[in-house]
């Protein structure tokens, strides 16, 4: 039985240092990750439209605001593809289909990040300023299980979206932000 070692590390995306899984079990939590992405196709599209409509933040900033929907629902017409593709892509290289999944995951977690971090600038910490913190908390606790199969693109996941809401909250410069951002 062959096994991804830590010399595979660079062209497999394997956590360096976590014990040797076989190709079967790689593939198998491939395929975990790909059935798990589904959520995303609906629920980032929905979520953008849910913060836009219970804030302002399309009157603060219209056309960032709706380039950003724009943006998720093509990035989510991408990942319906991909998903639906799945086999295909997959018998192509394992690699390659990582590599087309992390791009994916990335793209749209720094716009979600992005549009959730210029909705805090504008708010800063009223009411719709925590509205707009929802969904980024939900898709924190979602990416842990979504993820899980590949740990290395959950800390990629996670940091992507967290940063820059500490960033932000940094600036915000009150006592509330600061234990927010803690």
């Amino acid at each position: 039985m062959e096994f991804i070692t830590r010399t595979n590390y660079r062209r497999g995306m394997k956590l360096a240092g976590s014990p040797p899984i076989s190709h079967g079990m790689q593939a198998q939590a491939d395929t975990d990750l790909n059935q798990r992405a589904a959520s995303g196709v609906i629920l980032y599209p929905l979520g953008w439209l849910l913060v836009v409509l219970s804030t302002d933040i399309d009157r603060q900033a219209p056309y960032f605001s709706y380039a950003t929907g724009v943006a998720l629902v093509l990035v989510a017409a991408v990942r319906y593809f991909q998903i639906r593709e799945f086999p295909a892509i997959y018998r192509q290289g394992a690699l390659r289909w990582r590599r087309i999944y992390t791009v994916g995951m990335f793209t749209s977690t720094c716009l979600w990040s992005l549009f959730i971090a210029s909705a805090l600038y504008h708010f800063e910490l009223n009411e719709q300023g925590l509205i707009a913190l929802i969904p980024l908390i939900m898709m924190c606790a979602g990416g842990a299980y979504s993820l899980s199969p590949h740990f290395d693109l959950l800390r990629i996941f996670q940091a992507t979206l967290i940063l820059p809401q500490v960033v932000v909250l940094i600036l915000i410069n009150t006592q509330s932000a600061y234990m927010l951002a803690l």
